[in-house]
């Protein structure tokens, strides 16, 4: 018992100075972390960059103050770090090539959340996916179909792929082909036309509607009309115009041709 006792006084004479101001650190670099982490977080919500960003870069912020703090105590404890840094860098190395398209997609994440070429609610179509982004992670983005499936896109394949943002800017163009007989009459018919767009309120004014034949067929003369609608409205007007102009050509007795073959029968009368 007088051994032990012995122990920890000498224990204490040696080590406790050092004890005591590793505590003190400790809990002095726990509360200096968690300012840092909200100052860090305060900033980039100026910037105005987007939840999952800010969320991100302070965790990084935090993770790397936490690092040092460590490898600060374990010095003011003389605790020599030369084998914790060598089994850490072996240990990297290992994790790194085993984790290499893991780490390939953390990277995208950080591209994407930088560059920010889409956000969420944005309806985009990469690598021939398309859908609107619901989720922004490190290493993926999730992508909601219009038949409310549900697709996980590795963010590495974002970013090495073409995107196509439909919804980056308020409105978009229409190209929309009408279909009429060679014998229709051209201005009637682009009279017809002119005349659904100009009730439809989601068509806008500017810029200007265009209409004007684009493509003799076979059996049609092919008419398109180039207009500009929100971007809310897009779907809604595409999916409407073919029933609309029926109706309208219908009521104007304008005949829609379809494809007719005519086969002549050459009689042999020897």
């Amino acid at each position: 018992m007088e051994q032990f006792k012995n122990f920890i006084v000498d224990f204490m004479k040696n080590f406790g100075t050092n004890i005591l101001e590793a505590v003190a650190v400790l809990l002095l670099g726990i509360i200096v972390i968690k300012l840092a982490s909200a100052l860090i977080r305060r900033i980039l919500h100026r910037t105005r960059l987007e939840g999952t960003a800010v969320t991100f870069f302070a965790s990084l912020v935090s993770a790397a103050l936490t690092l040092v703090l460590f490898f600060l105590v374990m010095r003011i404890l003389n605790v020599d770090t030369t084998g914790v840094l060598a089994i850490a860098a072996a240990s990297g190395l290992a994790v790194g090539l085993a984790l290499q398209n893991s780490l390939a997609n953390v990277a995208g994440g950080i591209i994407l959340l930088c560059t920010k070429p889409f956000r969420e609610g944005d309806k985009i179509n990469v690598a021939g996916i398309e859908g609107v982004v619901k989720k922004m992670r490190i290493t993926t983005t999730e992508l909601l179909t219009t038949d409310n499936v549900v697709i996980i896109v590795p963010n590495a394949k974002l970013v090495d792929s073409s995107i196509l943002n439909f919804s980056s800017r308020p409105t978009r163009r229409i190209d929309l082909n009408v279909g009429a007989a060679y014998d229709s009459d051209i201005d009637q018919v682009k009279a017809a036309v002119a005349e659904i767009i100009s009730a439809d309120e989601r068509i806008l004014t500017v810029p200007a509607p265009e209409i004007r034949v684009s493509e003799l067929q076979k059996s049609a003369v092919n008419y398109l009309a180039r207009i500009w609608v929100k971007q809310e409205d897009y779907w809604s007007v595409v999916n409407g115009f073919p029933e609309t102009v029926l109706r309208k050509f219908t009521e104007k007795n304008i005949v829609i041709p379809f494809e007719a073959l005519t086969v002549y029968v050459k009689e042999n009368n020897a």
